[in-house]
């Protein structure tokens, strides 16, 4: 359960990664 919970973070916090890079590329491109 614990790893479990750990790899759910790590995949959050890879998502929010992207989200915010794509955020930033998109406010740069317009």
């Amino acid at each position: 359960m614990v790893l479990n919970s750990l790899d759910k973070m790590i995949q959050l916090q890879k998502n929010t990664a992207n989200i915010r890079n794509i955020c930033v590329l998109a406010h740069v491109d317009h």
